[in-house]
């Protein structure tokens, strides 16, 4: 029988103290051995099939990241972290679950971003089956935005550039890639990052600005894009994508000039992205079914 994602954080943690980093494949190869994991159920497979096992690590993994024990500084590393250390030297630990991870505010943060709306226990029983599916998918998505966002802060300025463009074209605007590519990143006239056509003929431009940030965008910096919009090329449309937070000021700003400028945060991004499949794939579809009544009628 296979341990569960959560049996399996406190040997992940263990088995990555051991090494200064470790590849999630190599992980997988030493927990096998470890936790002798007989090769009837190393082989499990779920629907759309990925291993179970594979699965299970990679959540566990997560968990234990946004818990800040491990880190990932290098794409598909594994290293522990010092508060990861102290746990492992701990013994008087001898489990870890997501009720222990709690205790970090960071996974509790996690955690209830990830959380569809929260229902009463006692109204549980209430929901449907696909009141039940919905909140597990808004689940799943909520945890694939968190991810995308942390690849999103990790990759380079041209791939975040990159990304931008593949993300504006699968939107409908920027006309092809070619044309996209010519003028994103060339222009720095007043912070303006790049140019994208709002149509396929080019009869009108939206200027782009993206800051690839951690913390909050204050109105200053949407103050100062306004500006350049009108200031350096007599424009009135703009998009200003970070992927941080903007300040509640810059929320509120509202361009005199009668400017339009559409603020898409850290949260928005990584929800288009989904919604465009933009960084994403689609791993396993659900169809539900119910009764064709016109079939039956036209008896």
């Amino acid at each position: 029988m296979l341990p569960s994602y959560q049996d399996l954080m406190l040997p992940i943690l263990q088995c990555v103290a051991q090494h200064t980093s470790i590849s999630t494949r190599a992980l997988s190869d030493v927990l096998v051995e470890q936790l002798n994991i007989p090769e009837k159920a190393r082989q499990q497979k779920l629907k759309n099939g990925q291993l179970v096992l594979t699965n299970r690590i990679s959540w566990a993994s997560i968990y234990l990241r946004k818990s800040g024990l491990l880190e990932s500084k290098v794409r598909g590393m594994l290293s522990i972290t010092k508060a990861g250390q102290r746990i492992v030297k701990n013994s008087d630990i001898d489990a870890i679950n997501n009720q222990f991870l709690m205790q970090f505010p960071s996974f509790a943060a996690f955690m209830q971003a990830s959380r569809a709306p929260q229902i009463p226990k006692e109204k549980e029983v209430d929901r449907t089956s696909l009141e039940r599916l919905e909140a597990a998918h808004h689940e799943i998505n909520t945890q694939l935005a968190l991810s995308l966002k942390e690849k999103i802060l990790s990759a380079s300025p041209a791939f975040f550039e990159k990304l931008m463009i593949e993300l504006l074209l699968a939107m409908g605007y920027g006309g092809s890639m070619e044309d996209a590519g010519e003028v994103i990143g060339q222009t720095g006239d007043g912070g303006i990052d790049g140019i994208i056509k709002a149509d396929r003929l080019g009869l009108d431009n939206i200027y782009v600005q993206a800051k690839r940030w951690q913390g909050t965008v204050g109105e200053p910096a949407i103050r100062d894009f306004v500006g350049a919009l009108t200031g350096y090329h007599g424009a009135n449309k703009g998009v200003f994508i970070t992927t941080g937070k903007f300040s509640k000021n810059a929320q509120k700003f509202f361009p005199k000039n009668g400017a339009k400028v559409v603020l898409v945060d850290g949260e928005l991004l990584t929800k288009l992205m989904i919604e465009y499949n933009i960084g994403v794939s689609d791993q396993q579809a659900y169809v539900v079914k119910t009764i064709d009544i016109d079939f039956f009628d036209s008896e």
